[in-house]
Parts: C-alpha cells; structure tokens; sequence
C-alpha cells in the first residue's frame, strides 16, 4: 500500500485524504487504494465520516438560505 497519500501517523494528511476523497479529487488507482485502507484503519473512517458530516451539515445551512420554492424543488428530487 501506498503510505505517502495515507500516512495515519498524521492528523492533518489523514484529513486531507478524506477530504480529496470524498470530494473526488484522487485518482483512480488512489481512491482504490484508500478504500482498501478504509477498510483496516479507523483513524481513517472515522475522518471521512467527520469530513461527510461537515458536508452534509453545510449543505444544510446553504439550503435554510435558498427560497422555499427552491427547497422543496430540491427535496423532491
């Protein structure tokens, strides 16, 4: 495995990983190998599960700004 684009030793990359991986700024063959390392390592896990709550709580908050029309077109979708 790959430990230059997942060194766990590392809050700050442990972090950045999850975040290009969830936002689908890694490779192919990167994502690949981090989902491969999801599997084992529960620093990682539990850093893209934080990274998946910031975005599903900031979408959120952009959705209380948009018109009611708007929300409800959305929530239909």
């Amino acid at each position: 495995m790959n430990h230059s684009i997942l060194p766990c030793s590392n809050d700050g990359v442990r972090s950045d990983s999850a975040e290009r991986y969830a936002m689908g700024g890694m490779s192919r063959a990167d994502a690949a190998r981090y989902e491969e390392h999801l599997l084992v390592c529960w620093q990682c896990q539990e850093a893209l599960a934080e990274f998946d709550a910031f975005i599903a709580a900031t979408r959120g908050a952009v959705d209380g700004f948009k018109p009611a029309s708007e929300r409800a077109a959305s929530a239909s979708s």
